[in-house]
């Protein structure tokens, strides 16, 4: 019992000790990182025996696209000091519960983190629309000559102006949200720039077209092609499903149909 005893104390022990080998003894990072700022960290890894230690130092920040982390490998025994590089702070982007970290695969796996913060001014969030009533239920890029267009800014305190390009070339400034009357036939084009108190400015070009006349327009759904006249296709708007046989027919049978009776009165006529 006794050497049962002091078997599983010894285990124990050389599980602690394996445990206790390598572990991350720091991370040194600002609190703080401004726009134009390169957001980088030391770090300290500490083995007390010489080891081949795999781990992965990296940053991660909520809703912000994350780096390429690359896993690096050391033959360590001590402290193994190291510096790790994200990338400048760029203006536009949101950046949330930013941490850097490191991350131990083998021996043993242990992570170490220390959270930190980024000032960036961030994009304006918006959405552009052009339609035909203020609710703008539909938004639209075809319109008609003389349609009231709405254009409308969709966002939380935004001051929008924007440049409107005739088709013949012509500029002019508007503001928006505004209602437009357009009449010359053509493309025309709107470059809006949008500003709002602590965000950066946002450019955004958008095209439509103002028709006299409306194309018609075959959905695809009408002629499918499949050699069969389906429900909804006829000799006109599927003629490689339709034959123009059936377009015939259909205006010869009622002339037939009006000569058979028209016959048989005449017979009965003849026979009074």
């Amino acid at each position: 019992m006794g050497k049962v005893l002091i078997f599983l104390l010894f285990a124990l022990l050389l599980i602690t000790s394996v445990n206790a080998r390598v572990f991350i003894n720091s991370i040194d990072i600002k609190e703080s990182f401004m726009e134009g700022d390169t957001i980088s960290f030391d770090y300290s890894i500490f083995s007390d025996e010489e080891l081949l230690v795999r781990f992965i130092p990296g940053v991660i920040c909520e809703d912000f696209p994350a780096a390429t982390l690359d896993l690096e490998e050391k033959l360590i025994h001590g402290t193994f000091l190291g510096t790790y590089f994200h990338g400048q702070v760029m203006p536009g982007y949101d950046y949330k519960n930013c941490y850097a970290i490191v991350e131990i695969l083998e021996p043993e796996p242990f992570v170490y983190e220390k959270s930190f913060t980024v000032i960036a001014t961030p994009e304006i969030d918006f959405e552009f629309k052009m339609c035909l009533s203020k609710a703008c239920v539909k938004n639209s890029r075809l319109f008609h000559t003389g349609d009231n267009i709405f254009l409308e800014i969709f966002g939380e305190n935004i001051n929008a102006k924007a440049t409107l390009t005739y088709p013949g070339g012509e500029k002019r400034l508007i503001s928006i949200p505004k209602i437009i009357e357009l009449n010359d036939i053509g493309t025309y084009s709107i470059n809006i720039t949008a500003t709002k108190k602590g965000h950066m400015t946002k450019q955004i070009n958008e095209q439509f077209a103002v028709l006299d006349i409306f194309p018609v327009v075959i959905l695809e759904s009408e002629c499918n092609g499949d050699l069969i006249c389906d429900k909804g296709e006829d000799a006109i708007n599927c003629p490689q499903d339709c034959k123009p046989a059936n377009l015939v027919w259909v205006l010869v049978f009622p002339l037939i149909a009006l000569l058979f009776i028209g016959g048989i009165v005449l017979w009965l006529h003849q026979k009074e």
